[in-house]
């Protein structure tokens, strides 16, 4: 790990003790902080770049076949929830070599489980895992996988879940000064947040069988979409989901550089 993270982590662990990251405002959208493109609620079905996100359940991945069958990016599953068997995800390491000598653009996800920590606790194991953001080119920010649960995982309210969403972005961006990548969908983020978004942070947008996204309430415009969830992928042994970046190449490369 980095000099520069190790440092910033304990920082961020000393901020969180001492009463938390401070929070973000909820009035400025994704394009006017995060560098990501400017995106319309119903945009062309299938624009943009191609690109994967896989964890372990996706196998083996030959990424320089993944990369000639026009994937352009990949998220790669580092950790999931705070603790336990399967908190670090086994094939990150292999998966993030594997698409870096393939030129891949790449960033790490977080499947987030609110019921086991804080938010802040959660982000800062995610980038004790993921190594951060290395000083490399072509490298996204990191995204947190807000799914799952039927009951929200037992926040009860919705501003209980904003809280928590508030607390990893805030820490996630206090550390790496770059604003998380939030995955989501329509239905989950109905029930369990409501009409409101984290400031800052793009949208990626899972709503499948669809000609163009279907958006959560509360946010404007999607930078990623995953449209096809858990199919079969030349270069994997397993299964993958499809993703769209929606800008050209040349923006997807600024978006990574953070330029």
């Amino acid at each position: 790990m980095h000099i520069r993270l190790k440092q910033a982590l304990v920082v961020g662990v000393a901020a969180t003790a001492a009463g938390g990251i401070g929070t973000q405002s909820a009035s400025a959208g994704p394009s006017a902080t995060s560098g990501a493109p400017a995106t319309t609620a119903a945009s062309p079905a299938l624009v943009g770049v191609q690109g994967i996100d896989v964890s372990k359940g996706s196998g083996v991945i030959n990424w320089r076949t993944v990369y000639s069958k026009g994937i352009r990016f990949a998220y790669i599953r580092a950790t999931y929830g705070a603790s336990g068997r399967y908190f670090a995800d086994p094939k990150f390491k292999p998966n993030l070599k594997g698409a870096i000598q393939a030129g891949m653009v790449r960033g790490a996800y977080h499947y987030a489980r609110p019921n086991q920590s804080s938010g802040a606790v959660q982000a800062q194991r995610f980038l004790f895992v993921s190594g951060g953001l290395p000083k490399t080119t072509r490298t996204l920010p990191g995204a947190l996988d807000m799914e799952g649960s039927t009951n929200c995982y037992g926040l009860r309210t919705q501003a209980r879940m904003r809280a928590w969403i508030k607390d990893f972005a805030g820490t996630y961006r206090h550390i790496t000064g770059r604003y998380p990548v939030i995955y989501t969908s329509k239905g989950w983020w109905s029930q369990c947040v409501g009409a409101w978004r984290p400031a800052g942070s793009p949208l990626w947008v899972a709503s499948w069988r669809h000609d163009r996204p279907t958006m959560p309430p509360g946010w404007g415009p999607w930078t990623f979409w995953q449209h096809t969830k858990d199919v079969p992928f030349a270069g994997a042994t397993g299964k993958v989901d499809r993703d769209r970046w929606y800008g050209t190449l040349k923006s997807l490369y600024a978006y990574a550089d953070n330029r």
